[in-house]
C-alpha cells in the first residue's frame, strides 16, 4: 500500500515538476513570529518561528503556531492551527510540510481545502498552489452543491472542478434521492456528466411513512382516523446494477445510461438487459438487447422492454418485438408453463401488483387446465389480440379478440409430454437477478 501511495504521488509530481521548470520560485518571507531561533547545519540557515506565525510566498499566505524553515531549500513545515490561504481557497491541517520550490503542500495529519464551490477533507494529501490539482486518501470526502462523494482516493482539480474517485465509492445526490456506488467514479460538474465503471450500483431510493388506522372507541369504519406513522418507515428502492454507467443531471433533466451485464430489481420485479436507458424525470426504463424481466412466476422476453412507472410505481411493461411470456401456475408441475406471445405483450399494473396481461398481434396463448381433480389437458388458441384478466396474481379470465382459432388437448395426451404442445418461441431463463442491499460506508458513522 505504502509503495502504491508513492508511486500515485511521484506521477502527480512529475507534471508540478515540469511546469515549475518555467517558473522562477519567489521566496518564503516572514511576516511575523512572536520569536524565533536560528541554526545552520549541512542543508543551510533553519529558523524556527514560534507564536502567530505568517508567512508568504507570492499570493499563498501561510499561518500556524510554530514553523521550522528552511531558508536555503525554500521548505517550511508549519505545525499547529496550520492555515494556508490562497485567493478564496484554504487549506487547514495540523501539520504541513510545504515545498516553496514547486509550490506543493502536503499533511498526514489530516487536511481540509475549501473554496466558494467545494471542500475536499481526508487524513493524508496533497496540494499544489500553481496546478490547483488535489490528491487525497483514505476514506476521502469531497462536497459540492450538488453532491457528496465519498472515496478512498480523489483526484481533484480546482480550476476544471472535475473529481476522480476510486475506491469504494460512493456518491450521494443532494437534489435527487439516488444514491451511486461503484469501485472508480469521474465527476465532471459542468458538463453536468458522471461516469461510473466497476461493480455499478444505482439505488433510488423511495421511502413512505406507513399508515396505521385508530378507532375512537368503536369499530365503526365513521369512528376512525387513519395517519401516517413517523415512527416507522416503508423503502421502496430501485436499484440498478451494471459494469459501466454514464448520467446527466441538470435542470429538467436525470437521465442514466448502463452498459453490460445490467441487473435491476424494484419490489417484486427483476430485469436483466446489456443495455438500459433511465429516465427518472419520465418515469421509464427502456432495456435493450436481450431483455428478460421476472415478475413473481412470469417470465417476459422480447426485443426491447420499457418499464413505466407513475409516482414511483410500476405501471406497465411493455415487451417490444418477438415477445414472450411464461408463467409457471403450478409448482408441482414444473413443465407446466402457460405461454404468451404476440408481436407485443403488455403487463399492466395497478399499485404494483399485476392486474392485466395483453398480447397484441398474431397472438397465442397456451394454457394448461385443472380441476379439482388436477390437470384437465391444455388449451392453445390464437387471436389478433389476447387479454388476461389477473387476480392475486393468478389468471381469471381470457379474451380472445378478432381472427379466433383454438384447439383442445385432453389431459391423457398430455401427461407424459406438455412440453410437445409449447409455443414456438418459448424461452425460460434460471438465473434470475439478486437483490442488491445498499451497504453502509464507514464515513457515515
Amino acid at each position: 500500500m505504502i509503495s502504491k501511495i508513492i508511486f500515485v504521488w511521484a506521477c502527480l509530481l512529475i507534471p508540478i515538476l515540469l511546469f515549475s521548470q518555467n517558473i522562477k520560485t519567489e521566496p518564503i518571507v516572514l511576516h511575523n513570529a512572536d520569536s524565533l531561533v536560528g541554526i545552520t547545519d549541512e542543508s543551510g540557515v533553519i529558523r524556527t518561528y514560534y507564536g502567530n506565525v505568517r508567512l508568504q510566498q507570492g499570493n499563498v499566505r501561510l499561518f500556524c503556531d510554530i514553523a521550522r524553515h528552511y531558508i536555503d531549500l525554500k521548505k517550511v513545515v508549519l505545525k499547529g492551527n496550520v492555515l494556508i490561504i490562497q485567493d478564496d481557497m484554504t487549506l487547514t491541517s495540523a501539520e504541513i510540510n510545504y515545498n516553496g520550490n514547486i509550490g506543493l503542500a502536503d499533511s498526514d495529519k489530516g487536511v481540509v481545502i475549501k473554496d466558494n464551490r467545494s471542500t475536499l477533507i481526508a487524513p493524508k494529501g496533497l496540494y499544489s498552489f500553481r496546478t490547483k490539482d488535489a490528491e487525497f486518501f483514505e476514506d476521502v470526502t469531497i462536497e459540492d452543491d450538488s453532491v457528496t462523494i465519498y472515496a478512498d482516493r480523489v483526484k481533484y482539480n480546482r480550476q476544471t472542478r472535475n473529481s476522480f474517485a476510486y475506491g469504494n465509492v460512493y456518491v450521494i445526490g443532494k437534489y435527487t434521492n439516488v444514491i451511486l456506488t461503484a469501485e472508480n467514479i469521474e465527476y465532471y460538474p459542468l458538463q453536468n456528466l458522471t461516469v461510473a465503471y466497476g461493480n455499478t450500483i444505482l439505488f433510488d431510493i423511495d421511502s413512505t411513512l406507513k399508515e396505521r388506522t385508530v378507532f375512537r372507541g368503536s369499530n365503526d369504519e365513521n369512528d376512525k382516523i387513519v395517519f401516517k406513522d413517523s415512527l416507522e418507515v416503508l423503502y421502496d428502492t430501485l436499484t440498478i446494477a451494471c459494469d459501466t454507467m454514464e448520467s446527466i443531471r441538470g435542470d429538467g433533466i436525470e437521465v442514466y445510461y448502463f452498459k453490460k451485464n445490467v441487473e435491476i430489481n424494484k419490489g417484486n420485479t427483476y430485469a436483466k438487459a446489456y443495455f438500459a436507458l433511465y429516465d427518472k424525470m419520465g418515469d421509464s426504463i427502456v432495456l435493450n438487447q436481450n431483455p428478460i424481466i421476472w415478475y413473481e412466476d412470469t417470465q417476459l422476453f422480447s426485443d426491447s422492454t420499457v418499464i413505466y412507472l407513475e409516482n414511483r410505481k410500476l405501471k406497465m411493461i411493455s415487451a417490444l418485438g418477438n415477445a414472450f411470456a411464461g408463467t409457471l401456475g403450478d409448482t408441482i408441475y414444473e413443465k407446466r408453463i402457460n405461454q404468451l406471445l404476440g408481436n407485443k405483450i403488455e403487463l399492466v399494473f395497478y399499485a404494483d401488483s399485476l392486474r392485466m396481461i395483453i398480447s397484441y398481434g398474431e397472438a397465442k396463448s397456451l394454457y394448461f387446465l385443472s380441476g379439482e381433480q388436477g390437470p384437465e389437458g391444455v388449451s392453445r388458441s390464437s387471436a389478433d389480440t389476447i387479454i388476461i384478466d389477473v387476480i392475486e396474481n393468478k389468471p381469471k379470465f381470457i379474451r380472445w379478440v378478432k381472427a379466433i382459432d383454438g384447439e383442445y388437448y385432453p389431459e391423457h395426451l398430455v401427461s407424459n409430454n406438455p412440453e410437445q404442445y409449447y409455443l414456438p418461441s418459448f424461452r425460460r431463463e434460471n438465473n434470475k437477478p439478486t437483490k442488491r442491499i445498499l451497504m453502509q460506508r464507514k464515513s457515515f458513522y
